[in-house]
């Protein structure tokens, strides 16, 4: 979602989402502390609107971003491990 934005999150009172944290993760300091951001949540909570906001926040600060779903990382690892190359793609998708 290229138009998402994190001053566009609505912080409903029913949705669990920390503005303050929102507002820290849109700093984007875990980025240098090599951390990243998992998001989990019912289908339809807005998750893949509020990842991207974050990653549209890190691009603005010139940081590569790499979204995936779990069913898609399951693969790659997968194939890899099919291919033998299984400790070479953990590494690349740990310091993507």
């Amino acid at each position: 979602m290229t138009n998402a934005s994190v001053s566009n999150i609505k912080f409903y009172p029913d949705k669990e989402i920390n503005k303050i944290l929102t507002m820290k993760l849109s700093a984007c300091d875990y980025v240098n502390d090599h951390l990243n951001v998992i998001v989990v949540g019912a289908t339809g909570s807005g998750k893949m609107y509020y990842i991207s906001a974050l990653g549209n926040e890190a691009c603005k600060k010139a940081i590569n971003v790499k979204y995936i779903r779990l069913p898609g990382l399951l693969y790659e690892l997968d194939q890899a491990r099919n291919k033998d190359n299984y400790k070479k793609e953990i590494k690349r998708a740990i310091t993507y």
